[in-house]
């Protein structure tokens, strides 16, 4: 993934900006638990999606060292990882209307995630980049740098 990617660009074939403008309203308004935790899209493309966090106190899980909460860092990868998997299927059916594409949106859920906590996220940090790995049998895999 492009470390500054134009929003919504995807190699040479960016996605339309209504497609974007969709997801981007999906994730931001309409799922309200997005809008609690303050997550925002900054970049999409086939491969992987980019958001930031607005940090805010009520997020803070451990006070004295002013660490995110891990459930905040669980709830955002979860999140971030059924959009990168929008992302991909948005690509990879691009012969569909934008409205089919982002009606897919209703099929997706998480069925298992883990998550090995390598370090704590201090109360600065504000970017979570999920990537699809691989397709698995025609569904992608996920993983996540941060």
């Amino acid at each position: 993934m492009n470390p500054s990617p134009l929003p919504g660009e995807v190699g040479a074939l960016p996605f339309e900006a209504e497609f974007v403008a969709g997801l981007k309203r999906i994730f931001e308004e309409e799922i309200a638990f997005n809008r609690l935790l303050g997550l925002k899209l900054v970049a999409i493309e086939a491969d992987g999606v980019r958001a930031s966090l607005a940090m805010r106190p009520e997020l803070v899980g451990n006070f004295s060292h002013q660490r995110l909460h891990g459930g905040v860092v669980s709830a955002a990868l979860d999140t971030l990882g059924g959009m990168a998997v929008m992302a991909a299927q948005g690509a990879r059916h691009r012969g569909e209307t934008v409205g089919q594409r982002l009606g897919r949106f209703a099929q997706l859920g998480t069925i298992d995630l883990r998550i090995d906590y390598l370090r704590p996220a201090s109360a600065s940090a504000s970017r979570c980049v999920p990537r699809c790995c691989a397709w698995v049998h025609g569904s992608p895999t996920r993983g996540w740098s941060s």
